[in-house]
Parts: C-alpha cells; sequence; structure tokens
C-alpha cells in the first residue's frame, strides 16, 4: 500500500532489493532510548494500512493506491510513561504471495495492529487466516488490537460495529474504527498499543532482545495457540 516512487519511509524491504532480504536502519544508538517496541500491521492489501501509519506520522493523505512490495516501516520517538521510546513501525504487504516475507517479522513483535476495511466484508472475513499466522509466529501473550479502517466510507459500510466489536473481544483484542483520511482514531490506535506494550516491557524489566535476523525484539520461540471453531474462525 506505498508507491515505490517518491521518498522512502526509513527502510523497505522488496523483491527488487539486491542480494539477501536485508533492511537497513538508521543509525541511531541504542543508547539513546530506555528501549525499542516493535509494532506490525497486518491485513488484506488495500484495507488502508500504509495509509494508517502516513497519517500517524504526519505526512499527507493521498487517493492513490498502490501496493506496498514486501515489507515497509517507520521509526518514530516518543515518551511513554516517562520512557524514551524508539517506535518500529512495520507495514507488511497484504498479498499472499508476501505471506512468507511477512511472517517473519511476527516473532520478536510487541504489538499487532490487525487491520480491515469497514466498507469491505471480505477483508472482515479474511481475519481468520490473518490471525493463524499470528497465533502460528508470533509470541502467545503478543499485544493485538482489531483495527475496522475507513469509517469515513460509512455510508457504504459492510461490516457493522456490534459484529466486529463482538469478534475483537472473542478474540481477545480490543478494537477501534478508524479513518486515515481524516486522522479519526488514528493516533488513540497506535498510542494504545504502544502504551501497553510499553507497560509490558517495563514490568518484564526493559530488557532488549534481538532475534536470529537481528530485529530489535523479544526473540522468544513462538507457540501455536489453540483456537475454538466460531471465535476467532
Amino acid at each position: 500500500e506505498r508507491s515505490p516512487k517518491g521518498a522512502r519511509s526509513c527502510g523497505v524491504l522488496h523483491r527488487d532489493h539486491p542480494g539477501p532480504w536485508r533492511m537497513q536502519f538508521p543509525n541511531l544508538a541504542e543508547s539513546d532510548f530506555d528501549f525499542h517496541l516493535k509494532i506490525i500491521m497486518v491485513g488484506d492489501s488495500g484495507v488502508g494500512k500504509t495509509c494508517l501509519l502516513k497519517s500517524y506520522m504526519g505526512k499527507e493523505f493521498t487517493e492513490g493506491y498502490v501496493s506496498t512490495i514486501g515489507v515497509d516501516f517507520e521509526m518514530k520517538q516518543a515518551t511513554i510513561q516517562d520512557k524514551k521510546v524508539n517506535l518500529q513501525i512495520w507495514d507488511t504487504a497484504g498479498q499472499e504471495r508476501f505471506r512468507t516475507i511477512t511472517t517473519s517479522y511476527y516473532r520478536s513483535c510487541d504489538s499487532i495492529l490487525v487491520v480491515f476495511d469497514i466498507s469491505d466484508k471480505s477483508t472482515f472475513s479474511n481475519l481468520d487466516a490473518w490471525l493463524e499466522d499470528v497465533r502460528s509466529y508470533a509470541r502467545k501473550d503478543v499485544n493485538m488490537i482489531l483495527i475496522g479502517n475507513k469509517v469515513d466510507l460509512y455510508e457504504f459500510r459492510q461490516v457493522p460495529f456490534e459484529t466486529a466489536k463482538a469478534f475483537a473481544d472473542a478474540c481477545g483484542m480490543g478494537y477501534i474504527e478508524t479513518s486515515a483520511k481524516t486522522d479519526f482514531n488514528v493516533a488513540k490506535a497506535f498510542d494504545s498499543v504502544a502504551g501497553v506494550a510499553c507497560q509490558r516491557r517495563l514490568q518484564e524489566g526493559g530488557n532488549e532482545r534481538k532475534d536470529s535476523e537481528g530485529t530489535l525484539g523479544y526473540g522468544v520461540q513462538l507457540e501455536q495457540k489453540s483456537r475454538k471453531r466460531g471465535c476467532c474462525g
């Protein structure tokens, strides 16, 4: 959900990148922050993940749609609970052909934003598949929130608020509706998951770890979570 033309964000990973899959990070000293938090965004292509991230970063909304190629990310520095925190926010591609690439980013993340489009019921129906990936590859207690995006298209709503909220409750997630176009609830969504992740990190001692690819995070062995039929699919 991001055009390959124009200004890049802090980093980008895509199939045209020469050599092995690598991510280049800005030269930020780890000592500049109390700790780093890794947040990833998942969901079908076209649900507005990139636009949500651009909105949170204070960038201009654009009507045009170009799919993210692989994985893109932004960094944002914040003060949360009196701690200097570096937020790494990863925008993943929604297409099936990139699923193997994007699932590798689940394992060390602190929080996951699961995004669907309230005006497209199919993106809500496909949440089961995304949550299955989360159960397979992320920490079993990873912090998650369900995002119903594009509420500015309320006249075309196909997923009632009550339906999405009940789904989120059954799956143990919070639920919030947003609009990247109007910035409605965007900061609230990101700030809420960052706040919970920060609190958890403080409770766990604030220690940083790196996974096998060198990405800052927990690096914990993943464990699949059993699920009931009818809860999350």
